[in-house]
């Protein structure tokens, strides 16, 4: 079998709320400033691969002037986003004791990819996969799922995929990969047996 996991959230935390609360703590623009910045346009064509971090981040300037302090702030320590979620990254080692492979499939920007191959070396233990940054899609497009399947010689009914986002599960599904809505650790270990 063939475990294919999504990263934020998944191997990684990825919580922008708390990450920007924790920057400005108790103040009033916290909601409008974390919603600007990671659920807007800007953050879905960093993850495409069609803006740099420094673009998003002046657009974003431009757009909310009233806050260019608190944006470029956010910015550059946008990487204290990321810690491992251990209960799932301790899994990695026995997943490829049990002679399963392991593979990766994130919506992530390039300097996301980069900072987390850097730092984390959990990701020595992976096969292989897909940045969406790499390929210029996104989950849950499914030709995503397919440049996975065709890079790395998968069929599908001989994987599983883990992400935390219920419509990315999905759309694996549609290719005949299974998709599992990844819940906690306990949801990869059920399907190691």
């Amino acid at each position: 079998m063939n475990f294919v996991f999504d990263i934020g959230n998944v191997l990684v935390t990825y919580k922008p709320y708390t990450y920007i609360e924790g920057l400005f703590p108790g103040s009033p623009f916290v909601k409008e400033l974390a919603a600007a910045i990671f659920l807007g346009k800007e953050w879905l064509d960093l993850d495409r691969g069609t803006l740099t971090f420094g673009e998003a981040c002046e657009i974003l300037c431009k757009r909310m002037p009233e806050l260019d302090a608190e944006i470029r702030l956010a910015f550059k320590n946008v990487n204290n986003l990321y810690s491992p979620i251990t209960e799932t990254t301790d899994l990695l080692p026995k997943i490829r004791e049990q002679g399963h492979k392991i593979y990766y499939l994130s919506n992530i920007s390039f300097d996301a990819r980069d900072y987390l191959l850097q730092n984390y070396r959990f990701f020595d233990l992976f096969d292989g996969g897909v940045f969406s940054c790499d390929v210029r899609l996104l989950k849950p497009e499914e030709e995503i799922y397919r440049h996975l399947l065709e890079k790395h010689s998968l069929t599908p009914e001989e994987c599983i995929f883990f992400d935390d986002v219920e419509a990315n599960a999905k759309a694996a599904e549609k290719l005949g990969i299974r998709g599992v809505t990844f819940t906690g650790a306990g949801c990869v270990i059920e399907n190691m047996a």
